[in-house]
């Protein structure tokens, strides 16, 4: 039998049950020096007494028992206990057996997929067979999720578990208590919920709707939201601006603020990137020269390092999920910002001040708003970050009472 996990093992139940005479070989990874397959035991005190060798890793932390996750159970459990039923082997020659049977475990069988240009999506499926993260997503930028055995979940602070299972994780019981909060969750985090949105206002879209509106500004004319540009750049002391600057803009919507840099100062070399696959579309599509692509502002992994010299979001912050986002958002803006260049947050509520924000809101909205707020103290994490009050800047938006924007120079 060539595998050494629980479908393995429930074959070698049914082969002592039906052919109570067969000799059973195990056929293991050449590097494997175990003897048993991982088991579980409800406690270490089960474990001890049935002498199974086991170390820390595999004891979960919460419940005490043995390979919760990682472990056989039921009868490939109850045949793997019995040592004297089968051997091992690390090496595979075919002219020993009458009969070899391949139980690796299950692979997923996909239905094919297409994004809106028609290209196929293809998950990729990591050495122990997962096709998902440990939210179920099988596309880090998509919301297409694929549960059960063929997919398998990644171990995660969500599903619990021994620290030594870092191979998929099956169950009924995942499924009964684990999966639904899993999908709720994501569903349900603000990042996730205003994608949705805003793809939905990306679709809607003409040609011709300006791209600050796509991007919620439609209190501004063009002419206004170009001043609107200018005035914050000006106050944030970035004019060093021309064709050939090297920009990137992480969550650039349809490219508003990029397309305003365009007419400004003549800016060409501009990269973005946005989770809205819709709003991705547009800028790809008015900004020819221009580089845009789908991906969330935590991972900017395809860009370089130290490869820009102003690197910046846009009214970003409000919608991510919480500081621990936002923060990774931003290093991720310093990494790709070359010494000497500049790093600029944009359009961030204060915490500080969301009590004027929840007043405003409540003149035209029943329910509250679903947007971070960031405390004062948040920036000091960050070098050289210089905190700009929107008010005193004197910019016009409804929102500047109660926003700042902040100015990195990176070193």
């Amino acid at each position: 039998v060539v595998g050494f996990s629980h479908s393995a093992f429930s074959i070698g139940h049914l082969l002592q049950k039906h052919h109570p005479s067969a000799n059973i070989t195990y056929i293991k990874q050449p590097s494997s020096t175990r003897t048993q397959p991982r088991i579980y035991f409800p406690s270490t005190d089960a474990a001890n007494q049935n002498r199974y060798v086991y170390e820390s890793i595999d004891v979960d932390p919460d419940t005490g028992r043995v390979h919760r996750l990682g472990g056989v159970r039921g009868d490939a459990r109850t045949f793997a206990l019995s040592k004297d039923s089968y051997q091992t082997s690390n090496v595979l020659n075919p002219d020993d057996y009458n009969h070899i049977i391949v139980a690796c475990g299950f692979r997923m069988r996909m239905v094919p997929m297409f994004d809106r240009n028609g290209v196929e999506l293809c998950p990729e499926s990591e050495w122990s067979g997962s096709s998902v993260n440990s939210e179920g997503r099988l596309f880090p930028h998509h919301q297409i999720y694929g549960f059960g055995l063929g997919a398998g979940l990644h171990p995660s602070q969500e599903t619990g578990g021994e620290a030594g299972c870092t191979r998929r994780a099956d169950g009924i019981w995942l499924y009964q208590y684990t999966v639904g909060s899993i999908i709720r969750n994501s569903l349900k985090q603000r990042s996730t919920e205003w994608m949705r949105i805003y793809n939905r206002i990306g679709l809607s879209a003409m040609r011709s709707t300006p791209l600050h509106h796509v991007g919620g500004y439609n209190m501004f004319s063009q002419q206004e939201w170009d001043d609107q540009v200018r005035m914050l750049l000006d106050k944030c002391r970035i004019t060093n601006l021309d064709p050939s600057t090297p920009i990137f803009e992480s969550g650039c919507g349809g490219g508003a603020f990029l397309d305003s840099l365009r007419r400004l100062y003549g800016c060409k070399a501009v990269e973005g990137c946005d989770q809205a696959s819709a709003c991705v579309d547009i800028a790809d599509r008015r900004l020819e020269s221009g580089v845009f692509w789908v991906g969330d502002a935590s991972d900017l992994s395809r860009v370089p390092n130290a490869s820009k010299e102003f690197s910046f979001m846009f009214g970003v912050t409000p919608y991510l999920n919480d500081e621990d986002h936002a923060e990774r958002a931003i290093n991720e803006l310093i990494r790709i910002t070359k010494s000497g260049g500049v790093i600029l947050i944009a359009e961030n509520n204060n915490l500080e001040r969301k009590h004027i924000s929840d007043s405003i809101r409540r003149r035209t909205h029943t329910l509250p708003s679903n947007h971070l707020f960031l405390p004062s103290s948040f920036w000091k994490r960050f070098l050289n970050a210089e905190v700009l009050d929107h008010a005193a800047l004197g910019l016009k938006n409804p929102m500047a009472p109660y926003r700042n924007s902040v100015v990195m120079k990176k070193e």
